[in-house]
């Protein structure tokens, strides 16, 4: 699949969303895609 985040920038975005209690991050790929989604909006 292609990403339009690179896997850099993915790596570090990831990180941090371990680091907020409130956001699931059991299911790297569904958060992934969400992530890109919201990127592609904004």
């Amino acid at each position: 699949m292609h990403y339009h985040i690179n896997e850099n920038a993915w790596e570090k975005i990831y990180e941090f969303l371990m680091t907020v209690k409130r956001i699931h991050c059991k299911n790297t790929e569904s958060l992934r895609l969400f992530v890109e989604g919201v990127y592609y909006v904004l």
